[in-house]
């Protein structure tokens, strides 16, 4: 492709030319900068480039931030897979495939697609989000609380797996499935309102939730496991 990468001296990986970058999901086909992942802090996407594909910067643990260009149509989210220190998506504003809010991807549809593994304390999903993309929250371990408005519809498979901080959440009011291991190792997750109008849960819903005291379920639920 017509792509080349750089890294300087501070850590900041710059990508760009015009074009698309390759599948760097397999271990025989890594990226070409995988030898010196350990170094890269901060990885820029310029303008000219398509996509993030799948294993551009996975075990990258040393990576803080990705600042994403007006031309990404598209991104792999199992791109960031292992970047245990991510705290920040930073989306160009003229991007018209997707966005950033306060560190947090979103696409343009108004899906929070992943919060950042580095994100801390308290977090409240901004109102007008509309769904929570599968594993959007996974091994966000720092998170204590989180709050999603009612404008949420849908939640992903997985969406707060291993949040093993998290002691509070606020479930919108329009869900009607929880898909399985939404809470699963949620180790800290005391007690948990289900809203009213939930009808089904998905397996292993609260697998490993060892600190689970109470949960208030709906009568509409049939099965609970």
């Amino acid at each position: 492709g017509g792509l080349s990468w750089s890294l300087s001296r501070s850590g900041a990986l710059t990508i760009s030319g015009s074009g698309k970058m390759s599948d760097f999901s397999s271990v025989a086909n890594a990226a070409p900068w995988d030898k010196q992942k350990d170094k890269i802090q901060s990885a820029v996407i310029e303008s000219g480039v398509q996509n993030i594909s799948g294993g551009a910067f996975s075990g990258c643990t040393a990576l803080e931030k990705v600042s994403v260009s007006d031309t990404v149509a598209q991104i792999d989210l199992n791109a960031f897979d292992g970047c245990t220190a991510l705290a920040e998506f930073e989306v160009a504003a003229d991007n018209k495939a997707f966005s950033s809010d306060g560190g947090v991807l979103f696409s343009a549809g108004k899906e929070l697609l992943r919060c950042p593994v580095g994100k801390s304390a308290d977090y409240t999903v901004p109102s007008g989000t509309v769904a929570i993309a599968g594993g959007a929250f996974k091994d966000c371990a720092k998170l204590e609380r989180l709050v999603i408005p009612d404008s949420v519809t849908a939640i992903g498979k997985s969406a707060f797996e291993n949040c093993a901080a998290l002691k509070r959440i606020t479930l919108p009011k329009s869900i009607t499935k929880l898909e399985a291991l939404t809470f699963s190792g949620c180790a800290a997750l005391a007690e948990i309102a289900l809203p009213d109008g939930l009808k089904a849960l998905g397996e292993k819903v609260f697998s490993g939730c060892a600190a689970f005291k109470s949960v208030r379920i709906p009568d509409e639920v049939p099965s609970f496991r």
